[in-house]
């Protein structure tokens, strides 16, 4: 855009299609426009129609044809103490990381947090288990990058003193 009179044209015309299209300003003179087929024709054209064609790129954006599956590292403790004595040191565990408590089953046997770290962040769920009077708990660490080992790895060592026998 040249002059305030091509910015004024612009906005305008983005005022008119307000309704119709989704647009997100990313800096000065690139916009983000979000619409379907048909609409996206017809808000083109009706752009194309007021600034000259050398004065606007369009370029289409899609979806990338991969998927990002997250990493995720689970280990099993077995724990002699009582359901609410585990949870104790899980809240002190989760304290010192700053979790943050997302969700927890309505039985109070698991529990799902979000941890930040300097390498991002990753959601730690924890599951208490009983069968055949052995009492488990699994710590699973889901996300991306080098939060999750680095996550897993600290709560793994903060965790373990309170495995009795081994791991599960």
């Amino acid at each position: 855009m040249r002059g305030d009179a091509d910015r004024k044209r612009l906005e305008y015309v983005l005022d008119r299609w307000s309704a119709s299209v989704r647009v997100r300003k990313l800096c000065a003179g690139t916009l983000i426009v979000e619409a379907g087929p048909d609409t996206m024709l017809r808000f083109v054209d009706d752009l194309l129609s007021r600034f000259d064609r050398g004065a606007i790129s369009i370029w289409s954006l899609t979806e990338p044809d991969f998927t990002l599956n997250p990493l995720t590292l689970e280990r099993r403790f077995r724990v002699p103490e009582e359901f609410r004595d585990v949870w104790g040191v899980v809240n002190f565990v989760m304290s010192k990381f700053r979790g943050a408590l997302v969700s927890e089953s309505l039985t109070g046997a698991s529990r799902v947090y979000r941890v930040r770290s300097k390498y991002g962040v990753a959601t730690v769920r924890f599951d208490l288990t009983e069968a055949g009077g052995r009492r488990t708990l699994t710590l699973r660490v889901e996300g991306f990058g080098k939060a999750v080992p680095h996550v897993f790895n600290r709560l793994v060592r903060e965790i373990s003193y309170i495995e009795g026998g081994g791991e599960a």
